[in-house]
């Protein structure tokens, strides 16, 4: 009870003194207010992608699973239905095993026409997640494979949109892709789909539709499936990937193409593997958020050591009269405490508005973790955070008084003791110099790799391309050769809008993720056996045109024409890697090339195809890193759906768009336009996350210069002020205005300059870890670092001029009178 009381008498305490100095009081709890929020908004945003629990049952359970050929040095590979199969059998570490593959279809019947994302998968996928429908049920085994039940699930959202959120749907036959289906399920509202980026997995699937075929009869090489497990109870994972490659081994023993391909297998635990890619970028942001806190902390230390030596004298007074050092401590750190309280409540306001503007500015990559919002986590962390500043700021005023001399106080009086906490400045500003120069280099080297990802030319033109999705319903369009003369007519149709000067057309279109993405081995002529998995390249079906429509160099050979259809040569374009690769210094037009092409009767099969052209290379999944080399194929040879229509034009999407949609009805009024969008929307979809890490730390840099420049001002003017007997003795003995300045700023500017080493030393230590995150600059870049020292100098001297110009204008007598 008795020290509730003491602490409510400190608190009491603590809002007088802010009552009596309310400009230094606002000034603190502002600069407070910007870190804190910041870093409570961060950290709710870090809480939502890496420490929140996956969407799934017991996700700490689920395992995704990928195949690695150790022949051709490639790892994290979809499976092949009979390798699933395979897996399912043999292995006890796993309660069930279940597969997906992301395509689209087409609604019709109710309605317009409407093109949506698909997910074909096992009939165990919900229950492997444990997740459950929120009307109806899930799938059975009975659902799955050739002549089963046609039955599909409905995602929340398209339950609403298309089917107006009648709960009669269930059992109720749509037509999806032209073919009657039985809607048994609805999934809840909050369900979404997050999978690791390189999954190919869209989050936003909204219909789930059983494999239509036996999985298990497709080829043992054509691989696909993105794979998910459960754990069995009491199995580790390190014991589960003992098993599978256990497995792998005896896989590639009994058969010869897992054998060729070097198979193994890898379980990795689900939620890791999905933020593996965004973890780092995630931490480096945290880390700079913690680094403008600090800032913070440190500007409103300089704030209560100036408001400690204008109490010099009260301090004093209650050590006479029998305060112990420790009281007086517990009631500075009270003060603290008040104003790091007072700085979090009005900080609440700023992560508001941040997370408020974060699902506008967040990358494609984070719109899988839905909304970042305060759970116990963020609360915990606030008060963490707001303990943790009264401390950090608190402790230098604290350490003063422990360390104050009584008689010395007592002989100074009202006067301050000069020079008393002028070490704590100084160190304080280095402290400052050094977080801002952190922030300034990476700020500066993130945004080089911005200009330089801006800069990077991807391997085609995206700039007046507009592209949009179609997909034919097998049951108008039942052969391979009615779907080609469908694309060639539709083709027709659109080169005929007026202001359209180049139309064509592709199953895959860089930086899309529907269909999932195409690839496999490839081979030249005389290829060993051991070598024939050793390569793998991404495959696309194309149409004559598409290369023109979308700014694609031809470099050698000639595009595909009408004349490559079904029944002829078997032909290919290959892009300028895979014939540099392949062919080194020999001409690859003309070179037999065995690849994977799509039979009208048998599906995806081996075949040897003829280069007739060679290309540029495309950068197809991302900007800032490598991709596989690309081999084009003609639709009419090849044929697979849904397919991109990419349409050249110097007319805008909104004037363009109702002739577009014209044009395709007047060939088929059932077929809807889908993912209507310029080119240019997946280029900076590809930059989102480079392009927000930019922006974010130079608002950072931006927020650490004004720190930087408020502490420099704050020392600087105190020191001035402590001074001023000092000053007018040297003025008074001959000094000059001038060097009087020079004076000042030479004792400003050396905690400086101390702090700019420090922070190169430091910023030497941490630049390897933005390796990662860096294109067209080296992590340790002299450039980065001069501008950045330069820059802080420069905030430095003029926050230092401006007292060094005061300084310069006191009056003698005036600084001896006040003496």
């Amino acid at each position: 009870m008795l020290l509730f009381d003491t602490f409510l008498r400190d608190l009491q305490t603590a809002l007088r003194q802010l009552r009596l100095r309310p400009s230094l009081a606002i000034l603190a709890i502002t600069t407070l207010a910007v870190g804190i929020g910041a870093n409570i908004a961060v950290f709710a945003i870090v809480n939502s992608v890496l420490l929140q629990p996956l969407p799934y049952g017991t996700p700490d359970r689920l395992a995704i699973l990928w195949s690695n050929f150790t022949s051709g040095k490639q790892a994290r590979v979809p499976s092949s239905g009979p390798a699933l199969m395979e897996l399912r059998s043999r292995s006890r570490s796993f309660q069930q095993i279940a597969g997906i593959w992301g395509t689209s279809g087409t609604f019709t019947g109710e309605g317009e026409p409407e093109q949506v994302r698909v997910g074909m998968i096992t009939a165990n996928f919900f229950s492997t997640l444990q997740v459950r429908p929120k009307l109806g049920r899930g799938f059975v085994p009975e659902e799955e494979g050739r002549g089963s039940a046609n039955a599909i699930v409905l995602s929340y959202g398209l339950f609403l949109r298309r089917f107006g959120g009648d709960a009669a749907i269930v059992n109720r036959t749509v037509y999806l892709n032209g073919r009657p289906v039985t809607v048994v399920g609805v999934m809840p509202r909050e369900f979404r789909m997050v999978w690791p980026a390189d999954a190919s997995i869209p989050e936003d699937i909204q219909a789930w539709i059983p494999f239509r075929e036996d999985i298990r009869e497709l080829p043992r090489d054509q691989n696909y499936l993105r794979l998910v497990g459960r754990l069995s109870p009491g199995v580790t994972a390190s014991e589960a990937n003992a098993e599978i490659g256990a497995i792998a081994q005896q896989l590639r023993t009994q058969y010869p193409e897992y054998k060729d391909q070097g198979l193994d297998f890898s379980a990795l635990d689900f939620h890791a593997d999905v933020v593996r890619e965004l973890r780092p970028a995630l931490l480096g942001l945290l880390g700079a958020v913690l680094a403008i806190v600090l800032l913070a902390c440190a500007n409103v230390a300089h704030l209560l050591l100036t408001r400690s030596d204008e109490r010099q004298l009260e301090i004093t007074v209650r050590t006479a009269l029998g305060a112990s050092p420790s009281r007086l401590v517990r009631q500075l750190l009270t003060e603290s405490l008040v104003l790091a309280t007072l700085g979090s409540l009005t900080a609440s306001a700023v992560a508001f508005g941040i997370l408020r503007l974060y699902p506008i500015v967040r990358p494609q990559q984070l719109a899988a973790f839905g909304r970042a919002q305060p759970d116990w986590r963020v609360l915990l962390f606030a008060l963490a955070i707001t303990v943790f500043s009264a401390v950090v700021f608190g402790i230098a005023p604290a350490l003063a008084v422990r360390r104050q001399n009584l008689v010395e106080s007592l002989k100074a009086g009202a006067r301050n003791v000069v020079g008393s906490h002028r070490l704590r400045r100084r160190t304080l500003v280095v402290v400052e110099m050094a977080l801002g120069f952190l922030l300034l280099v990476a700020a500066g080297l993130l945004s080089r790799t911005m200009v330089s990802a801006l800069r990077l030319n991807p391997g085609f033109e995206s700039a007046h391309v507009i592209t949009f999705q179609l997909a034919l319903p097998a049951t108008r369009y039942a052969t391979a050769t009615m779907q080609a003369q469908a694309v060639r007519a539709l083709q027709t149709k659109l080169a005929a809008v007026a202001g359209v000067s180049a139309v064509g057309a592709s199953s895959h279109v860089p930086f899309g993720t529907i269909p999932a993405n195409w690839y496999g081995p490839y081979f030249p002529e005389g290829t060993g056996a051991e070598e024939q998995n050793s390569q793998l390249a991404d495959q696309r079906s194309i149409t004559p045109g598409y290369f023109r429509a979308l700014g694609i160099t031809t470099v050698a050979g000639r595009d595909f024409t009408d004349d490559d259809v079904q029944g002829h040569l078997q032909v290919a374009v290959v892009d300028e890697e895979l014939a540099r690769k392949t062919w080194p210094g020999r001409d690859a037009v003309g070179q037999k090339l065995n690849i994977e092409v799509i039979s009208p009767d048998e599906g995806f099969v081996r075949a040897w195809v003829t280069v007739v052209g060679v290309v540029g290379h495309v950068k197809d999944h991302a900007l800032l890193r490598g991709n596989r080399s690309q081999i084009y194929v003609p639709l009419a040879q090849s044929v697979r759906f849904p397919i991109t229509f990419v349409v050249r034009s110097d007319r805008g999407i909104a004037d363009l768009t109702p002739e577009l949609r014209q044009a395709v009805s007047a060939v088929d009024k059932d077929l809807p336009l889908a993912n209507l969008r310029p080119m240019s929307a997946y280029i900076e979809n590809a930059r989102s996350q480079t392009t927000v890490m930019a922006r974010l730390s130079q608002a950072f840099a931006f927020i650490a210069l004004l720190l930087c420049c408020v502490g420099v001002f704050g020392v600087v003017s105190a020191a001035v002020t402590q001074q001023t007997r000092e000053i007018g003795i040297r003025m008074a003995l001959g000094a000059t205005p001038t060097a009087v300045v020079r004076m000042v700023l030479r004792n400003g500017l050396s905690s400086v300059i101390i702090g700019l080493a420090l922070g190169e030393v430091l910023s030497l230590m941490l630049a390897p870890l933005l390796s990662s995150f860096l294109f067209g600059v080296k992590p340790i870049d002299p450039l980065t670092m001069l501008v950045a020292a330069l820059s802080l100098l420069a905030i430095a001297f003029g926050a230092s001029y401006i007292p060094a110009r005061r300084a310069a204008g006191t009056d003698p007598m005036q600084a001896l009178r006040w003496e």
